[in-house]
């Protein structure tokens, strides 16, 4: 299985924001979606060019932002 890009995650994110009783936090919610995904977690720590951050965690930032843009999540 390859990496979701960031438009496949909007699904599978929205899907589990709908199911939460509160508001979480953005790594608490990356963390649930990726126990979720069924990815390896050789897969889970590919890791971008820079260094800095995680493929999948970069992905899952730019699927929320783009939900909040389109309004079908709050983002504070």
């Amino acid at each position: 299985m390859s990496l979701p890009t960031y438009d496949q995650l909007m699904l599978p994110l929205l899907k589990l924001l709908s199911e939460q009783q509160e508001a979480i936090k953005f790594g608490e919610m990356a963390r649930l979606l990726a126990e979720s995904s069924g990815l390896s977690q050789e897969e889970l720590s590919l890791r971008l060019s820079s260094g800095t951050k995680t493929v999948f965690y970069d992905r899952t930032g730019w699927a929320k932002t783009y939900l909040a843009k389109a309004g079908l999540i709050n983002q504070p």
